[in-house]
């Protein structure tokens, strides 16, 4: 009895330094992907459909994950999945990961080289700043009878007021997700 008990310890001793370096390159890896995720998120209000542009590419990422854990790393490393439950918390850094690079990613290459589909005069509906420790400037107006919101600069929103008509572009992405910029800002 004691035999087998010893022997289950070792093997567990073994995947423990098998995995060491592996669980910390999991757990940096999921920590380095809030930069792209972070970056792939602020001005995200300038999409004309954010909600989806945010699922599609966090749907994406996420099955990126999953698919790289399931059938990469547990087929070259075929102790993972037995690894005291510690395999989990390692896929949970790569998939978590995955997510938030592929999001960065996504809007990075969305924007890179744009079209511009129009170029039309919108009415400034509402202005507002939003709390916290780096105050946004949003400007509200209407888009097919729906209300979007834009970030502007603090200069540019200090210059506009309520009714007052700025040009807006409406910008279409490598990815082919439609997004807004002000043209005099």
């Amino acid at each position: 009895m004691t035999n087998n008990a010893n022997r289950k310890q070792q093997y567990k001793n073994e995947l423990d330094k098998k995995f060491k370096y592996f669980s910390f390159t999991s757990f940096a890896f999921c920590i380095l992907s809030f930069l792209p995720l972070a970056i792939g998120i602020y001005k995200i209000d300038q999409y004309i459909n954010d909600v989806w542009f945010g699922f599609t590419f966090s749907a994406l990422g996420l099955l990126i994950g999953i698919l790289f854990y399931n059938f990469i790393l547990c087929k070259i490393f075929k102790d993972l999945k037995n690894y005291d439950g510690k395999g989990w918390s390692i896929s949970k850094g790569f998939i978590i990961g995955s997510i938030g690079y592929t999001f960065g990613i996504a809007n990075f290459i969305n924007k890179q080289n744009p079209t511009t589909i129009n170029t039309k005069e919108y009415t400034i509906e509402k202005k507002s700043q939003g709390g916290g420790r780096h105050s946004e400037n949003y400007l509200f107006f209407k888009v097919d009878n729906e209300i979007e919101r834009i970030t502007c600069s603090d200069k540019y929103w200090e210059t506009v007021k309520v009714g007052e008509n700025i040009k807006l572009k409406v910008m279409k992405g490598k990815l082919g997700f439609d997004y807004i910029e002000c043209e005099n800002e």
